[in-house]
């Protein structure tokens, strides 16, 4: 379980999602994990994404929403799932009927910045949290307001709990300077917490918010080696000069 923040940050600051350090303190306790049962028991045990979470977690309860996220029965959507195999037969410790709970209210789909919820359903391509691990189309860049995510159709979500926690916040420099790279990598991930990613949604988001003081950061990075930051880099100094 995590509590989220809004993602509101002071001037020159960036609010950091909450979900991808949950999601890395998973993956470091799944791996204390499965050292223990091999110790402890003897069993045979793996991590594995070969998996449907959602279809496992919903024989205990719960439900999937309108954005495709799977809701605890108790703490929402603001979860993260790890998988282990276990070489042993486990039953679940309570098995429950699955009902939709989603009242189809739509807020979901009023909240979502990039359009991604419809009365289809969620569209993957269309999520600005994907868009942010494929590469953001320079018509959403705007839209980014924190680092590694986007949960504004959860934080609107009736389904969900209320509670809220101070935003966790980073200066928008030290993150273009590369200050800040070690020590995110370590707390949401070395795959999710990258170079790229760091760089080239620090610089939408001073564009975003129109932060002058980032300029000279910016410039530095047009000419540097990666494709994706220089290319972010070039578009954010043209749209200050806008």
């Amino acid at each position: 379980r995590y509590i989220p923040s809004d993602g509101q940050a002071g001037e020159g600051e960036i609010a950091l999602s909450e979900y991808y350090p949950a999601s890395q303190f998973g993956y470091e306790n799944a791996l204390v994990f499965i050292a223990l049962l091999k110790s402890e028991l003897g069993l045979a045990a793996e991590a594995t994404n070969a998996m449907n979470y959602k279809k496992q977690m919903l024989t205990t309860g719960g439900t999937i929403g309108k954005n495709s996220l799977y809701y605890h029965p108790e703490f929402g959507s603001f979860i993260s799932m790890r998988c282990v195999l276990i070489g042993a037969e486990v039953l679940p410790d309570r098995e429950s009927e699955t009902k939709n709970l989603c009242a189809d209210c739509r807020r979901c789909a009023a909240a979502c910045p990039t359009g991604a919820i419809d009365g289809g359903g969620w569209t993957r391509e269309k999520c600005l949290r994907n868009m942010m691990s494929e590469g953001i189309p320079e018509s959403e860049r705007k839209k980014v307001y924190e680092l590694l995510g986007c949960e504004l159709c959860q934080l609107v979500c009736p389904m969900n709990p209320k509670e809220r926690k101070a935003p966790e916040t980073y200066s928008l420099l030290e993150i273009l300077r590369e200050n800040e790279t070690k020590h995110l990598k370590a707390k949401c991930g070395k795959n999710m917490a990258t170079r790229t990613k760091l760089l080239t949604q620090g610089m939408a988001y001073a564009a975003a918010k129109g932060y002058r003081a980032a300029l000279s950061e910016i410039e530095t990075l047009t000419d540097d080696s990666t494709e994706k930051v220089r290319e972010m880099a070039v578009w954010a100094k043209k749209d200050f000069r806008r």
